[in-house]
């Protein structure tokens, strides 16, 4: 700055501010037009016509001695332009130029120059101030070249910092970008670890606190993990167990053994022969189910166990270990064995009876023929037993059967309205109080009651019921199972018959025949119970599947099914999907195939979600998305899951707000926009919301506050992000709604 202010007022004083300000092509063009000889000589010739004509007017208008005076025009002309030597020989030429003018003019200039002096005093003073004009000429030009530099300099250094602030604001923003980056990875690092340690100490805690015996061998068969049952089983430590090969918990010899539930074994060879068999099918079969063996307590007791064994695999097919769950069948060995003690001892009494009693003992054979025939009726009962199954809603007044339903109380499906009404006036008077004693709670609640068919016939029934109750514990849906166990009752009734027949013929001989059939009878009734609930709970597995094909062959067989079949039709076809769907996020969450990314558009994928979701009658749904969206990686199918999930989602969440008001108007945006290197798409709608604890424990699988919900909807989209290594952020606040906001990174091809 102070030299920039020192250039300007030097400028100033020389007189050369105009010609400082010019710019540098202007400056170029007059230095190359000055620089001409034919430039210089006009300009020599100019001053010589000047210096002439001021000659001649100063001899008429002073004195004629001063006119030798106009000479310092030539002289200040010759040094400024010419330079300082210039200037010193335009001084000592004055002279005989003036002796020249003054010779034409007639004038007397030997006296003036000489005589008086005045013309070597003139001619020194020119040459003196020619000298100096033509070093300030020098200094002027060299300065003038000075300032032009130090201009180029200035302009050349304001260059190169403008270009290195646009550098340093460059480098700046790639190194903001890429801390945010390392930033977000981290963050996605740190929830994938505290996802995993979680899983881990859920699956620990799982098997430590197992009730089964848990055991994982290597591929070498060495034990690496057991758990506490395992332990209390064989009453070994884990030090006795972990890094020894799984044999040990099965080596036997060949000698007599003594079991936990009081048995004697021989470990011969067919029982060794039984082991190989089964390790052989392990090896092929990969697994082993329902295996009853023996294992080798500390004490050399051998101890029953009903074995299930899976071989584990990798990626390739190759064995990395296995994993072996062993029950303990002590109590049922010690049941079946005491069972079997008591008849042998009851045949064995029977036997030792006189004569007389051989009619009590035909009809004794007679009752345990018959018994063992009811027996087996009731297990082939059992095992095609149809079991039906209904709903009700409480505030829709809606009702579903299912076929069997119908068939249970003696009708065609379909043949009658499935209304409440029409299903309580079957139930037998005597028992409709005892019916409606499920609505006094929330648990699921057994019952057997007495119907009556179409027919008029009487039948006995099982009902299992549950009634869901809302957030402010107000009934809300009835549902449940219904299965025909009138040969199970019939069977029970002969069974009570004979025994009461049996005990008042064994009464009258002996009290320990009599309270040894008593003991058989409630065996063998406590063996059906639970051969029964074996089996319906093995059928209850199957009804999908004879759903699916029974409603296949309705529609195959009704061609012009009329309204309210067809309403039926379609609702079975919804339960269908509706489980169909529950097994599929079972299958998702646990497996699920490897994600197959292809480059697209978001966009596009959008507009074709957008006609597969049924929007309900009110409900405002919008989709928007912006311009300039960038193509990304992603699987089409998983990618559809996850944005029909959340839009599903926001409508269970607007239309349950608007049950409970009315007025409220429903409304649900779906946006795609680009952000940060990526997509964002965010699902928003103003239905119920969630509070924070809920909010907090959205994604958590299995956690779920819908009555019907499985838990897995939210967990499954943010690992099917999370595969496409994106973010799933939720944000919600009760009766506001909630916003779900989805970023997936841009495709790198």
């Amino acid at each position: 700055m102070e030299h920039n202010g020192r250039s300007s007022s030097l400028q100033q004083n020389l007189g050369l501010t105009s010609l400082a300000h010019d710019t540098p092509a202007r400056k170029s063009g007059i230095r190359a037009w000055l620089s001409r000889p034919s430039t210089k000589n006009g300009i020599l010739a100019l001053f010589l016509i000047l210096y002439a004509l001021l000659f001649v007017v100063m001899t008429h208008v002073t004195t004629q001695a001063m006119a030798s005076i106009s000479a310092i025009v030539l002289v200040i002309a010759a040094g400024w332009r010419f330079g300082c030597l210039a200037g010193i020989a335009a001084g000592l030429l004055s002279m005989p130029c003036n002796i020249i003018l003054y010779r034409l003019l007639g004038i007397d200039w030997e006296h003036k120059l000489f005589t008086l002096g005045e013309g070597v005093a003139v001619a020194v003073a020119f040459m003196v101030i020619g000298g100096i004009i033509g070093h300030l000429h020098s200094l002027r030009t060299r300065l003038l070249r000075e300032l032009a530099v130090r201009e180029r300099a200035e302009h050349e250094l304001a260059l190169h910092l403008a270009r290195l602030d646009e550098l340093v604001r460059q480098r700046t923003g790639e190194l903001e970008q890429a801390n945010k980056q390392l930033l977000e990875d981290a963050e996605e690092r740190k929830d994938a670890l505290y996802e995993l340690n979680s899983t881990k100490e859920y699956l620990e805690n799982v098997i430590e606190t197992s009730l089964d015996s848990i055991v994982i061998i290597d591929p070498g068969g060495v034990i690496v993990r057991v758990n506490r049952a395992l332990l209390d089983l064989t009453g070994c430590t884990k030090g006795e167990l972990i890094g020894k090969n799984v044999n040990c918990l099965f080596a036997f010899d060949q000698c007599e053994y003594a079991t936990t539930a009081g048995e004697t074994i021989e470990a011969g060879p067919a029982f060794f022969t039984d082991a190989k068999t089964m390790n052989a099918r392990l090896y092929t079969e990969g697994k082993i189910s329902n295996w009853e063996y023996y294992l080798v307590g500390k004490n050399k007791t051998l101890i029953p166990v009903e074995e299930n064994i899976i071989l584990l695999t990798d990626a390739q097919g190759r064995s990395i270990g296995a994993v072996g769950i062993l029950r303990d069948i002590t109590r049922r060995r010690q049941t079946e064995n005491e069972l079997k003690r008591h008849r042998d001892h009851l045949n064995d009494l029977v036997q030792e009876k006189t004569g007389e009693l051989y009619a009590v003992n035909e009809k004794l054979e007679a009752s345990n023929r018959l018994l063992r025939e009811s027996e087996q009726v009731l297990k082939e009962a059992q095992q095609l037993a149809h079991v039906g199954n209904w709903e009700r809603d409480l505030f829709a007044n809606t009702n579903y059967w299912s076929d069997e339903m119908y068939r249970i109380l003696g009708y065609e499906p379909g043949e009658i309205e499935p209304t409440f009404e029409n299903f309580f006036k079957h139930i037998h008077p005597d028992d409709q109080e005892k019916f409606f004693s499920y609505h006094n709670t929330a648990d699921v609640v057994s019952l057997d009651f007495r119907i009556g068919q179409k027919s008029g016939a009487e039948r006995f029934v099982m009902a299992l019921a549950k009634i869901d109750l809302n957030p402010s514990g107000e009934p809300e849906r009835v549902h449940g199972v219904l299965s025909d166990i009138t040969e199970r009752k019939i069977a029970e009734n002969e069974l009570l018959r004979y025994q009461n027949e049996l005990e008042d013929l064994v009464r009258e001989r002996t009290a320990e025949l009599e309270a040894a059939q008593r003991e058989l009878v409630t065996k063998e009734k406590l063996s059906v119970l639970g051969r029964l609930t074996a089996t319906v709970s093995h059928e209850l597995r199957n009804p999908l599947g004879v759903i699916r094909s029974s409603i296949f062959y309705l529609q195959k067989k009704i061609q012009n099914p009329d309204e309210k079949t067809g309403k039926h039709l379609n609702r079975i076809e919804e339960q269908i999907v509706v489980c169909d769907g529950i097994v599929d996020e079972l299958l998702e969450y646990t497996r699920g195939r490897q994600s197959e990314m292809a480059a697209g558009d978001i966009s596009s994928l959008l507009q074709e979600i957008r006609p597969l979701i049924t929007v309900p009658d009110g409900v405002s749904l919008d989709w928007h998305a912006s311009g300039g969206i960038p193509r990304i990686g992603f699987d089409c199918e998983k990618m559809k899951r996850v944005f029909i999930n959340l839009v599903q989602n926001a409508i269970q969440a607007v239309t349950a707000r608007q049950e409970k008001n009315p007025a409220f108007e429903p409304r649900i945006t779906v946006e795609a926009r680009p952000d940060s290197g990526g997509v964002c798409i965010r699902i928003q709608d103003n239905g119920i919301g969630m509070n924070e604890e809920t909010v907090s424990r959205a994604f958590e699988p299995l956690f779920t506050t819908r009555a019907r919900g499985t838990g897995l909807g939210l967990s499954i989209v943010r690992k099917i992000v999370y595969e496409h290594r994106g973010t799933v952020e939720l944000e919600s606040r009760p009766e506001r709604g909630t916003t779900v906001s989805v970023w997936l990174p841009t495709h790198n091809p």
